[in-house]
Parts: C-alpha cells; structure tokens; sequence
C-alpha cells in the first residue's frame, strides 16, 4: 500500500504508514524527518501537531505495526483453554498477525522483521511490549501442556515456522506443527 495522491488519510495516518515504509526502506537512523513530510505530504507543523519527534513518531509506527496485534491478543481466553485449543488459537493469531504483511503493508517479510527486530534492541518500550507479551503466553502454554518441555518446544516450532517461511519467501504454515 502506497500513499497515493487524494488519499482520503488523515495526516497523522499517512505520517504512521509513510514513517513505517521508510523505516523498513531506510532504518531508523536513515530516515530523516524531511522524507517522511515530503512521502506523507504533511508539513512540518502538521507533523509537529502529531508527534513531537522523529523518535515519537517511529514508537506510534511499532505500536501500530507491530504491537497491534499482540495487544489484541485475548490472554485472558487463551489462558482458559485446553493445551491444544490453545495451539490452534496461537497459530491462527500468529498467521493473522503475520500472515499476509506483503500483501497488507506491501512491504517485504524480511524486510518487516529487520525492522522488528532492530527495534527490540532501540526501543525498550517495544522490548518490554514483546517480552511481557511472549512471557504470559509461554507461562499460559506451560500451565497446559503436558510438560514444561511440550510448552517450550511447541513456542520454538512456531517462531521456526515464521523464520523458515520468512527465509523462503511464503506465507507461514503452522499445520504441519498443530
């Protein structure tokens, strides 16, 4: 998805999604202010109304690109189930969340966890985020699963499971491993 002109996005959207391409293209450090006004076609001000730095803008991109989805993610329920319930809810999250980000962002899957990953070690608000996130699911599979080891081994087929279909360019099948 591009920023095209005519988009009815307000500034604030197309300073999210236009500070998101760059920030996948570029990095954080190669992405100047100046680029993301010009791709959002937001002034300087405009900006300065949403977001009072470069640094604010690219932690709302992790939160709206990234962080979402795990957000979104209801513990409470998946806490409830059964140890295989809970394996198929995760690898249907999991394939929601990450599923389909080249055809949702029209962005490149390495490209998207580059950015994922190089932000766990920038932002140690988004390093937080992502450790609270996998620790609560990791304890709820650990509480389910016939064994601690059952728990652990499963969390590692999935995250395998993304790496792999990242590696060769496909979407992530989590049926082989359910």
């Amino acid at each position: 998805m591009q920023i095209e002109a005519g988009d009815k996005l307000g500034a604030r959207e197309r300073l999210l999604f236009a500070g998101f391409q760059l920030f996948l293209q570029k990095g954080m450090d190669g992405t100047g202010v100046d680029e993301v006004l010009k791709t959002a076609e937001v002034s300087r001000g405009g900006m300065y109304h949403h977001f009072a730095s470069k640094t604010e803008l690219y932690e709302a991109v992790l939160d709206r690109y990234f962080l979402r989805g795990f957000s979104e993610f209801d513990l409470a329920t998946f806490n409830s189930l059964s140890f295989d319930s809970q394996k198929d809810v995760l690898c249907q999250s999991l394939n929601d969340m990450f599923g389909d980000i080249e055809a949702r962002y029209d962005v490149d899957r390495a490209r998207y966890f580059a950015l994922f990953f190089d932000s766990l070690s920038r932002s140690p608000n988004f390093q937080r985020a992502i450790r609270s996130y996998y620790a609560k699911l990791t304890e709820a599979l650990i509480v389910t699963a016939p064994t601690e080891s059952d728990a652990l081994n499963f969390m590692r087929l999935v995250e395998g499971e993304i790496y792999l279909a990242t590696v060769f360019g496909r979407i992530p099948n989590f049926d082989a491993i359910l």
